[in-house]
């Protein structure tokens, strides 16, 4: 199957074709077919145009304006573009449509758009069986990426959105018929995601084509276990096992049964990888610190947690010296420095005397994390802070 692009340049290069066949006839009273050859190129060049501008406005939303050393003004055009676009185009295609809804998303990301957000998404489902593959993958990017914006501002009503929208390309593209690899970064997303999702009727609402749709779920925890379960055979064989581990160890802390996560963590130690490798290091030290709270396991969690962090900072200043690197080293940095002031009570918690320094500490540390904006892990550090 042909993609957008693709066809409105076939489009193109057929009304180029009947000028040859008109010229060939050699009839002057015939129509060289210029017009429709206009027409054609117009439809692929302002198609490319406003496709390229939602390109710009998505990335520009991803890594910050400060990033970006050009603005929309830059693209030569683009406002007649836009405004022929708009006047002769959206009440015809459903394509155009899409994106220019991309646009008006991106454009005004800060109004609350979720009505408009939800009629493009039903748009692309209506079309979606003539689209190709790299279509349907972006089409359905834009809106998966904007969902994840919204939600580290902290609007996680977009968790939902976001978890059906990685269904919807796991159907599409990645189902066990498929036999094609599913995408590391779209199977730690959607577990990611499930786990933070507090709906549990919800996830009996997801049609997934390799789940069956007669199972019944309690809640996310169940739901995640049969998603890992059905789709982690599909990675790839370098990918498989460091992340069925790892999103099992995941699925473990959500359940509480934190020895059980450590002793699957313990499967992928030292394994390479920048974020996979960070992200291990940080579950792990979340793990230790709940293994810290029982009296079984407070000594080798101890011990655990001090060549934890030590790991943890070190590979974060090694990642730093890289370039090419984006903002979720940042919060790794920030999750590490508090953790580290965590553990500083904690190696005194249990003392019988605690002095008025240490809870003044405690007392800094705890409104330092009452600050925070949009972390994920803010409620965690704070029910570890004010357990002590």
């Amino acid at each position: 199957m042909t993609d957008i692009n693709g066809k409105l340049f076939w489009a193109l290069k057929e009304e180029k074709r009947k000028r040859l066949e008109i010229l060939d006839e050699g009839d002057r009273r015939k129509e060289a077919n210029l017009l429709n050859i206009s027409n054609t190129l117009d439809d692929y060049y302002f198609f490319s145009k406003l496709k390229l501008y939602c390109e710009y406005l998505s990335y520009q939303n991803i890594v910050g304006k400060e990033l970006v050393q050009y603005e929309a003004q830059d693209f030569r055009l683009l406002e007649a573009v836009l405004t022929i676009i708009q006047n002769e185009y959206l009440e015809s295609s459903d394509v155009f449509n899409i994106y220019w809804n991309f646009k008006e998303l991106y454009e005004r990301f800060e109004v609350d758009q979720h009505e408009l957000f939800y009629n493009t998404l039903k748009r692309i489902e209506k079309i979606v069986a003539e689209l190709d593959e790299e279509d349907i993958s972006e089409v359905f990017s834009f809106l998966s990426n904007y969902c994840i914006r919204k939600i580290n501002d902290g609007n996680e009503t977009y968790l939902e959105n976001l978890l059906y929208i990685n269904i919807e390309i796991i159907n599409a593209l990645y189902s066990l018929d498929s036999n094609r690899h599913l995408l590391p970064a779209l199977f730690l997303n959607s577990i990611k995601t499930a786990l933070r999702i507090e709906n549990d009727a919800f996830f009996n609402t997801l049609n997934s084509k390799d789940i069956s749709s007669h199972l019944s779920f309690k809640n996310r925890l169940e739901w995640t276990g049969k998603f890992i379960e059905v789709y982690a055979p599909t990675l790839s064989d370098k990918q498989k096992n460091i992340l069925y581990h790892y999103t099992l160890a995941l699925l473990e802390f959500e359940r509480k049964d934190f020895e059980k996560a450590h002793q699957i963590l313990k499967n992928i130690e030292r394994k390479k990888g920048l974020f996979i490798n960070l992200n291990i290091k940080k579950i792990f030290i979340q793990i230790q610190f709940e293994r810290f709270e029982n009296r079984d396991s407070k000594l080798a969690a101890f011990s655990e947690l001090q060549t934890g962090l030590e790991a943890y900072r070190g590979s974060i200043k090694h990642y730093k010296s890289k370039p090419k690197l984006n903002y979720q080293l940042q919060l790794h940095d920030d999750f590490y420095k508090l953790c580290q002031k965590l553990f500083n009570l904690y190696k005194k918690n249990g003392f019988a005397y605690k002095n008025a320094a240490y809870h003044q500490k405690r007392t800094d540390l705890e409104e330092e994390i009452k600050q925070l904006k949009n972390n994920p892990h803010q409620n965690w550090l704070l029910e570890k802070v004010q357990s002590l």
